[in-house]
């Protein structure tokens, strides 16, 4: 399954072009994660996205109404609790948003 995960995201990121395809793409990746979620630095390295690229697609997301806090936080690299992100739509909406 993990491989299969690794390999989708390969692929989206190869086509990824664009603010609103990186967008979509952060979207696909957290709505994946389920209840659990995922933190900045979580999306930034599975994505293989710069923090100064995801943040601002996260935040637009939020913005949107799209990701919202869980109210749950984990721990980074450094040890400092982060913000775990999920998602918030109906499960037919990740089909809509996924690039």
């Amino acid at each position: 399954m993990i491989a299969q995960q690794e390999t989708s995201l390969a692929a989206a990121l190869s086509i990824a072009e664009g603010s609103e395809s990186m967008r979509r793409l952060v979207l696909w990746y957290i709505a994946s994660k389920g209840g659990y979620g995922a933190t900045d630095e979580e999306i930034q390295a599975v994505l293989g996205m710069n923090p100064s690229t995801e943040r601002p697609r996260r935040g637009e997301l939020v913005k949107a109404g799209k990701v919202r806090d869980s109210g749950n936080r984990r721990e980074t690299i450094s040890r400092r609790k982060a913000i775990v992100w999920v998602a918030v739509m109906q499960q037919g909406d990740l089909f809509k948003e996924r690039p």
